[in-house]
Order: C-alpha cells, then sequence, then structure tokens
C-alpha cells in the first residue's frame, strides 16, 4: 500500500512533545503548525524574485488553488486535506494583509503592468511582476547567500591569463591568479 500523502508528517517527531504539552493530537498540531510554517518558507522565494504585485498574484493563486482543492478535489487523506486548508487561508490571507509600503508598490507596480499590457510588452509586464536581478541579489546578499558578478558582460569578456608552458622555465614561471587583487571571490 502506497504511503499516505501529507505535506507535514515528517514534523510530527519534532512538534510530538509541544502536542502533548498542548494536550491535543501529535497530527492535529503538526497540521496547524507545521502547515503554516512550510506556507511561510515558500514565500521567502515568492518575495525574493517577485515584485510586490507579483507575489500578490503568485500567493492568491496558489492559496486559492490549494482552497479549490481541499473542498471540492477529494485529496486522498484527511490529512492533507487539513493542510491544504491550512495552507490555502494562510496564502489567500496574505493577499488581503498589505503593509503600508506594500501598498505604495502595488500601485507602481499595477501602474507598469497596465502600461505593459496597451503597449502588449512582454518586458514591461514582466519588469512589473519580478524584482529586477539587483533587487535580487542585494536580497540574497542580506541573507548571507553568495551571489555572482552585478555584471555579466564583465565575466563574458575577462581574458583568461597565459601560460608559459615551456619545461625549461617551468619552476619560474607564475601560476596567474584569476582574481584582481583585492578582488571578493
Amino acid at each position: 500500500m502506497p504511503e499516505e500523502v501529507t505535506l507535514t508528517k515528517w514534523l510530527d517527531a519534532v512538534f510530538e512533545y509541544s502536542a502533548k504539552q498542548a494536550g491535543v493530537s501529535t497530527e492535529d498540531y503538526t497540521v496547524r503548525v507545521g502547515s503554516e510554517g512550510i506556507a511561510a518558507g515558500v514565500e521567502i522565494p515568492i518575495d525574493l524574485f517577485l515584485s510586490t504585485l507579483g507575489a500578490k498574484i503568485a500567493k492568491g493563486l496558489i492559496g486559492v488553488g490549494s482552497l479549490i482543492y481541499a473542498t471540492f478535489g477529494k485529496p486522498p487523506t484527511r490529512r492533507l486535506q487539513s493542510e491544504l486548508l491550512e495552507v490555502g487561508s494562510h496564502w489567500t490571507f496574505e493577499i488581503l494583509d498589505p503593509k503600508p509600503r506594500d501598498i505604495m508598490d502595488l500601485i507602481k507596480d499595477y501602474n507598469t503592468l497596465i502600461e505593459g499590457a496597451k503597449r502588449k510588452d512582454w518586458s514591461t509586464i514582466f519588469r512589473a511582476l519580478t524584482r529586477s536581478p539587483e533587487e535580487a541579489k542585494a536580497a540574497l546578499k542580506a541573507l548571507g547567500i553568495p551571489v555572482g558578478s552585478s555584471n555579466p558582460t564583465q565575466t563574458q569578456t575577462q581574458q583568461r591569463p597565459t601560460v608559459n608552458i615551456n619545461p625549461q622555465n617551468l619552476s619560474q614561471t607564475k601560476t596567474p591568479s584569476i582574481y584582481e587583487e583585492g578582488e571578493e571571490f
């Protein structure tokens, strides 16, 4: 018989003690707390790479889709249905909770989207729904995640060092460095 399909069963052992302390079953506790944690965790890449408007649209689609499937799609297990209801409601209600800065960004992104749609300019539409590479790199750096060069043409035009392979003066050859002096890698 195939294993039960769930989002949070793997977290049962993590939340078992807390569930006992709360006086509820481990499954109920894990479904609620674990599903909320998964939903919040998935938001990180969405918020990193999509604009405020793009993130609201993505979260709304995923949230409403999860709620519809959990309600009308007949998930294979009751537990999965509960998990999808938790995740779906989290993402759906997330779109209804803009921060003050989000409102200004939503207006800017919306206007950019409409401008691109009127002109049938896909790059403008894409720009309205995603973060610029610079914004994404800045966010990744802030999280401590190393990112490459911000200038893609720099790496394309960078010349490779030449090495003298003459065996007679091999011991005198300086090993070239691919990094400029003082450059971080």
